[in-house]
């Protein structure tokens, strides 16, 4: 059965990243007010090749050639605002110049098209300098990780800054390098940086989303496609116990509390003391405070599983919900 007609939908195409050593990344978007139908998605860099291409979400079934990625989507939702990310991973036979180049179309109208694409330079990586017989080989750059495996496995890439991991076993942190593969189970400091993690999905399909400022300890069971960040660190121990008068409590050196904000789509949820924040497509922030966990969204929506009341809300962009401690 051919999509139903609908009014219209604001397609947009974002580059996130253009360059090649981290992948090429460009996401596609629906600002609504409607579904899109018939949705062609293409991302290509001219003359390159891609190697290999990841992506997030549902909604889009995707397929390379040569030097393009092409995904297509018979009903393209607004709730998947921002979700709908393509990696590719290229091979450049030559010192270039090269561009990605991500267009979408849809038999929906679309109130603005001029953001319907968008192009951003790509630099192929800088061969390495020619050394004399005697000199050791320079290390080769790092290669691309290998696919994470459910339960086991993660994919973690440092975006910006310092971001630190505490793998299971150790009892200190180290400095996240460029691209690494960390098990299940470990503990992820971003508190002064920010970072990328992969996981995986089920099949060829992976969850891909940034985190920054907290920390977390990642979870996931083996076959399972979520993907849970539990928040770990702060001095929640130095709140008031329940019933204890504000004059009479014994102020912290420091406020009580830990938190960690998200952006990104996939079967990722963040967990709390008081409620779990399940990602719909979005940005967002959990934090864990002495009245208990807030939930705020800055973009897309996300659903809150209240462990205190027993319910389960939506929470769209612009609004929050605290779960109140018991």
């Amino acid at each position: 059965m051919a999509p139903t007609a609908l009014a219209d939908a604001d397609l947009r195409v974002t580059v996130f990243d253009n360059d090649p050593t981290r992948g090429v990344s460009v996401g596609l978007s629906n600002d609504g007010p409607d579904p899109a139908a018939n949705v062609t998605f293409t991302v290509r860099v001219a003359g390159a090749t891609v190697q290999q291409f990841e992506y997030a979400g549902t909604e889009l079934s995707c397929g390379s050639s040569g030097d393009t990625v092409t995904c297509t989507s018979p009903l393209f939702d607004v709730s998947y605002n921002g979700t709908q990310v393509v990696v590719l991973r290229l091979a450049f036979p030559a010192a270039g110049p090269y561009a990605v180049a991500g267009q979408v179309t849809s038999s929906t109208a679309d109130p603005v098209p001029g953001n319907n694409s968008a192009t951003a330079p790509v630099a192929p990586p800088a061969a390495p300098t020619p050394t004399p017989p005697t000199v050791p080989t320079p290390t080769p750059p790092v290669g691309v990780l290998p696919a994470p495996v459910q339960g086991r496995t993660v994919n973690a890439e440092p975006v910006k800054g310092i971001v630190r991991v505490k793998r299971p076993g150790q009892r200190t942190f180290t400095v996240l390098q460029a691209g690494e593969q960390i098990p299940v189970g470990s503990t992820v400091d971003t508190t002064k940086g920010r970072m990328r993690l992969t996981s995986a999905a089920g099949g060829t399909k992976l969850n891909v989303a940034e985190f920054y400022d907290g920390q977390f300890k990642v979870a996931q069971a083996r076959g399972r496609s979520l993907t849970r960040l539990l928040l770990t660190g702060g001095n929640l121990n130095a709140c008031p116990k329940p019933g204890t008068r504000a004059q009479d409590a014994k102020k912290p050196k420091k406020r009580p509390g830990r938190r960690l904000w998200g952006s990104g789509s996939g079967d990722y949820q963040t967990g709390g003391r008081h409620s779990a924040t399940t990602v719909r497509g979005t940005v967002w922030l959990v934090e864990d405070r002495c009245d208990g966990t807030l939930t705020r969204v800055t973009k897309g929506s996300v659903t809150v599983r209240d462990f205190t009341a027993r319910r389960t809300v939506i929470v769209r962009a612009g609004k929050s919900y605290l779960a109140r401690r018991p």
